[in-house]
């Protein structure tokens, strides 16, 4: 460290520096852990006369994603020099801790930043809005250096992939071979948690299938000193009455029981409604047993769901079954998560059922959805639509409908593997499609739209 990088810290820091000073050169390197994800980060110091730049690898979007740095579907900003995350700033003083105050700046979000370090350790908080907060902390590293056998990880997932995926033949083409290539060939520059996530993810963006990604075990929450613990999460549905003859019923989750839908189809029953708004937006999908008392309730008539096609059906066949091929495969009306992966696992695949509940409901549906509605909404929106039973509106589903499962790669990470395909009862695929509205509006006035529409008594 040269003489004017010493005096700029030692005017900073007063009475304090020679302390912080012999702890802290101009330019360092930390080992940083987001206490909320687990991750673990490598970030370099710079500190120049009262203001500081704290940032991790340079040039890695245009080093790893040069197509997606430019693809504002998949990054939110674009930081300086390349680094997935740069927060710059002041400095000042606090008894024998220096402050770092400025503004966080991810490839997806930016937020207020504030740290101190003091006898080496280093803590942080990241805040967006005074609402939505992450915890930080770590130390100071002699050199800098990968912060884990990261190509371990990625020769696991691949190897993870290819045993497990739902399509073997899938794998044989183009893109998948592609991204497996540019994985191996990174690999060794990869130097830190957030880095590999975020190379993975805008790589698998490009393939052909949804429900495939990489994360990490997150930690069990413990409140920081002063903080509350956690809230707990919202429930799963609410319904209210929102005219007298009209009910809204928001499905934030199907990530519920099936006796949960069940107590709110009985609730629903409870009054003869003409309308039954359900509100699927943001509804990011879950489990089949909870779609289908819902599915149930909807129609008088039996409703096929459509069929979630297995590896073992792809390990015979290059092409899905036709839909006149769908009675040989099993026929569920009362699935269970752990049904459904038992067949999953051990057949070929399912063709879902809904047959009519004893009482079931006689008056107008409407779906209200968004680019967010994904997974197991999908089926359920698309499948009344198609017989006529219900009216979407909204804007284009997400298109992400496939069966995944979670599978332990080298600690900390995980890997979710697409291991069942679906198809709809007439033979088309949902993922990477979605589901058309009937009404095309600003999903944030689709209710409003629905309402002023219904006849009004």
């Amino acid at each position: 460290m040269n003489t004017a990088s010493v005096l700029s810290i030692l005017a900073l820091m007063g009475c304090a520096a020679p302390v912080l000073a012999q702890a802290i050169p101009a330019e360092s390197v930390w080992q940083v852990t987001n206490t909320t994800s687990g991750d673990l980060h490598l970030w370099t110091l710079r500190l120049d006369r009262g203001s500081f730049q704290l940032y991790s690898q340079k040039d890695v979007l245009k080093t790893f994603a040069p197509d997606a740095a430019a693809n504002k579907d998949h990054l939110a900003n674009k930081t300086i020099h390349g680094s997935l995350i740069y927060i710059e700033g002041q400095t000042r003083t606090s008894g024998d801790s220096l402050v770092l105050e400025g503004r966080f700046q991810s490839v997806y979000s930016q937020r207020q930043f504030r740290a101190t370090i003091y006898r080496g350790a280093f803590r942080a908080v990241t805040a967006a809005d005074g609402k939505s907060r992450n915890d930080w902390q770590g130390s100071r590293l002699a050199q800098k250096k990968p912060l884990r056998n990261y190509a371990a990880v990625i020769d696991s997932a691949i190897q993870v992939t290819e045993r497990k995926f739902y399509n073997p033949h899938l794998l044989r083409q183009g893109p998948w071979v592609a991204f497996k290539q540019q994985l191996r060939r990174q690999q060794g520059a990869i130097w830190d948690d957030y880095q590999l996530k975020i190379v993975f993810t805008l790589g698998a963006a490009r393939l052909p299938f949804s429900h495939y990604s990489l994360s990490s075990q997150r930690p069990a929450l413990t409140p920081a000193p002063g903080r509350s613990a956690p809230a707990l999460p919202v429930g799963n549905v609410a319904l209210r009455e929102v005219a007298p003859q009209t009910a809204y019923l928001q499905v934030r989750s199907f990530n519920g029981t099936a006796a949960e839908m069940d107590s709110v189809v009985t609730l629903l029953k409870a009054k003869p409604y003409q309308n039954l708004i359900i509100d699927l937006r943001d509804n990011q999908g879950g489990s089949v047993q909870a779609v289908m008392p819902l599915a149930r309730y909807l129609s008088a008539d039996t409703v096929y769901l459509g069929a979630i096609v297995t590896r073992h059906w792809f390990e015979h066949s290059s092409t899905p079954p036709k839909q006149s091929e769908y009675k040989s495969l099993q026929s569920f009306s009362e699935a269970s998560y752990e049904r459904i992966m038992a067949a999953i696992h051990q057949t070929k695949g399912v063709c879902l059922l809904a047959p009519p509940d004893t009482r079931p409901f006689s008056g107008s549906v409407y779906f209200l959805v968004n680019r967010e509605t994904a997974s197991a909404c999908e089926p359920l929106v698309y499948s009344y639509q198609h017989n006529k039973r219900a009216v979407v509106v909204g804007e284009n589903t997400a298109g992400a409908m496939l069966s995944g499962e979670r599978f332990a790669l080298p600690a900390p990470f995980v890997l979710w593997v697409p291991t069942a395909d679906y198809y709809t009862a007439d033979g088309k695929r949902l993922d990477l499609v979605g589901v058309a509205p009937d009404v095309a509006v600003n999903p944030a006035s689709s209710l409003n739209h629905v309402l002023a529409a219904l006849p009004q008594k």
